[in-house]
């Protein structure tokens, strides 16, 4: 099974998150070409968070020197974005592997529809049955963006720092392809772990 880089130890000590420099500029201009790097990355099976983070941190819009593979490792040690996950994972992925991927220009609009909407903040999650992939993100998001803007969570959000002051689409940016490569190797673990009979199931069911 590919192990969750989320999981492992990261070295906070080596840069401060709260230094100067975390404005963020993602190119935003072309969302499939992004999620097709970020599909690439994860077929790659790495499982070192800091190979992880240097591939992921030019996507999110970080740059590529070492203060910014940081923060990309800050934000994968971060508790809020683990809860978050483990949401999503349980009530959308909930064990599959052929899932469909959301569409950047029909989340952010959820996102700005329910950022002042007290029931996506709530730990207690929404009502989700009718829910497609997009919703699901859009809830994800508000929901760390929520934790993260929390005064009672301001030590545990120090990590993070760069994502609160950041742009408030460039953070939403951020957070949808964070959870795109969480999304996806989680189902690549499925799949890898999935009973050979029922992967030629679903294959011929296309």
């Amino acid at each position: 099974m590919q192990s969750s880089p989320s999981t492992q130890q990261l070295d906070t000590k080596t840069v401060n998150p709260k230094s100067r420099g975390y404005d963020i500029h993602p190119d935003t201009s072309s969302p499939t070409e992004t999620a097709q790097r970020i599909r690439i990355i994860v077929n790659r099976h790495l499982t070192d968070l800091d190979k992880v983070a240097a591939e992921l941190a030019p996507s999110f819009g970080l740059g590529s020197d070492l203060l910014a593979q940081q923060r990309a490792q800050f934000l994968f040690a971060y508790p809020g974005l683990h809860r978050a996950f483990d949401e999503f994972d349980n009530r959308y992925i909930a064990g599959g592997y052929d899932l469909p991927l959301p569409e950047w220009h029909l989340v952010l609009p959820l996102v700005h529809k329910h950022v002042d909407n007290p029931k996506w903040a709530r730990l207690v999650y929404p009502d989700y049955r009718r829910w497609d992939v997009n919703s699901h993100y859009a809830r994800f998001i508000e929901r760390v963006m929520s934790e993260i803007h929390d005064r009672t969570e301001k030590k545990r959000c120090n990590l993070v720092f760069w994502v609160r002051t950041a742009g408030r689409d460039d953070a939403y940016w951020v957070l949808f392809h964070a959870l795109m490569y969480l999304h996806l190797a989680r189902m690549l673990d499925n799949q890898r772990n999935s009973p050979l009979k029922e992967r030629i199931k679903r294959l011929l069911s296309h």
